[in-house]
């Protein structure tokens, strides 16, 4: 491992991110937050191929499987060979191996979780940061990530997560399903909406949620705001605001959401539906 350099100074995540992109810097930088958490960013020409932040994280697995996109037998001899053989490598790269899931999908669950922990880190106040030029990440992205987009994205987030909040009252809010869902039931949902829909009972919270889908808490966030927006899930009351406190109004996303998507392949549906 390469000796460190300290970088002196306050600063925030985003500008120690964006000073080691214009350096076109290649190896590892240590991010020190005030409560003595610590994050690790591997960078390859100034482009980001690997990061840990602390936190609780969705597992490949249980995504994959409640999503309904990987055989049970599959990811149960995937996590047998990776608990017999310390070498055998993450799971979502044994599945790979075996034609159980597509590259494809594997690294985009990376690439969301990358996302996230970033998001996560520009909420840090930093103490200390520190580089190593030189170190190799364990286990990299295919196609690094340029700083600028991945910081794009988590903010986004932070904005559109911000604007959830305000609506289903945080991760312990309690969604419940809905008397119209029945009614509805002619809408095209994705893996990942039947996933969270199936487990919608009233008493598993938006974080519980998360954990028995394998999304992460944005991506469950945002399955639920766009359920909720067809008439699939009643949401939770949203949190009461103190006396005189103005009312913000969240920004609206440029981005597609999940209820127009659910609404147009709804409307697809019915118009390919022969008539009887």
């Amino acid at each position: 491992m390469s000796s460190g350099t300290f970088i002196p100074g306050q600063q925030t995540a985003e500008a120690a991110l964006r000073a080691r992109a214009e350096e076109s810097f290649t190896g590892r930088m240590e991010m020190t937050s005030a409560t003595g958490d610590v994050a690790l960013v591997w960078f390859g020409n100034g482009s980001i191929c690997a990061t840990t932040v602390p936190g609780s994280r969705p597992r490949l697995g249980v995504r994959l499987l409640s999503a309904g996109l990987v055989r049970p037998e599959d990811l149960d001899r995937a996590l047998r060979e990776q608990s017999q053989d310390a070498d055998a490598g993450p799971v979502g790269d044994l599945l790979v191996r075996v034609g159980a899931v597509e590259r494809e999908e594997v690294e985009h669950f990376v690439r969301i979780q990358l996302v996230d922990m970033i998001s996560d880190l520009l909420g840090w106040d930093l103490i200390g940061t520190a580089v190593f030029a030189g170190d190799i990440p364990p286990k990299a992205l295919d196609e690094p990530f340029g700083v600028d987009v991945v910081l794009r994205e988590a903010m986004e987030r932070r904005e559109v997560w911000e604007a959830m909040v305000q609506r289903f009252g945080g991760p312990q809010g309690v969604p419940r399903p809905s008397m119209l869902a029945a009614p509805r039931a002619n809408l095209l949902l994705g893996p990942y909406d039947w996933a969270v829909l199936t487990k919608v009972d009233g008493l598993r919270s938006l974080e519980t949620l998360a954990d028995h889908c394998g999304l992460s808490l944005y991506e469950t966030a945002h399955v639920i705001n766009g359920l909720a927006d067809v008439g699939l899930v009643v949401l939770p009351p949203p949190p009461s605001r103190p006396a005189g406190k103005a009312k913000r109004e969240p920004r609206r996303r440029s981005s597609v959401d999940a209820a127009s998507l659910l609404r147009e392949l709804s409307a697809l549906n019915r118009a390919e539906r022969p008539e009887g």
